[in-house]
């Protein structure tokens, strides 16, 4: 089963649900940073409020991305690119507190980073989302509302609210948001999701 959703969307909960659920592994997220011989700190087993996050083989990997349907996968590393491959969606109603909970975990799991490095995270995030929403906006898929799952609609924002250039990630992430017709295409999609 392959799932699709933007990062800080409860995706990896909902996956282990599923995972469990349907009595199948979760691989965790599919992302090459993850593969043993990439030697890259895994920040989400130690810092996601989860912490699950496996590393796998390159064999693994592979075979995980070829292969999905005797797997959970999550991709939610440019998901745009696989949607069209998606099992499920999994999206925010709000997702302006998905983008602020994505700077709160930049900062508690980076804090070498400056107020640039996590906007440029986030401008590279966006566009991502925005594919993902263009495509849905044409091409039906099952969409699971981290609100509904939850049964929650507030995202913690301590840390971005403590950090030096937090006035100014969250200003960007306002003016994200502001400038195109994300907002109304995801008002769309939810009320689609409704009436089916």
């Amino acid at each position: 089963m392959l799932v699709i959703a933007p990062p800080r969307c409860g995706a990896t909960k909902i996956c282990m649900d599923l995972a469990k659920s349907l009595n199948l592994s979760f691989v965790g997220e599919l992302n090459p940073m993850y593969i043993d011989s990439c030697n890259e700190i895994n920040e989400k087993a130690k810092y996601h409020e989860t912490l699950f996050q496996p590393s796998y083989s390159s064999e693994l990997y592979l075979t995980a991305l070829t292969e999905h349907e005797n797997f959970v996968v999550l991709v939610n590393q440019s998901p745009h690119l696989l949607v069209h491959h998606a099992d499920l969606v999994i999206l925010r109603k709000n997702m302006k507190n998905a983008f602020l909970s994505q700077a709160n975990f930049f900062i508690k799991c980076r804090p070498y980073l400056n107020g640039e490095g996590i906007i440029q995270h986030l401008y590279l995030s966006f566009f991502s989302y925005y594919g993902l929403i263009t495509y849905l906006d044409k091409y039906h898929k099952d969409i699971v509302w981290y609100e509904d799952y939850f049964n929650m609609k507030e995202t913690c924002i301590s840390e971005i609210e403590s950090h030096k250039h937090g006035k100014a990630i969250m200003k960007y992430i306002d003016k994200m948001f502001a400038q195109n017709d994300s907002s109304a295409v995801l008002e769309r999609l939810i009320k689609q999701n409704e009436q089916n």
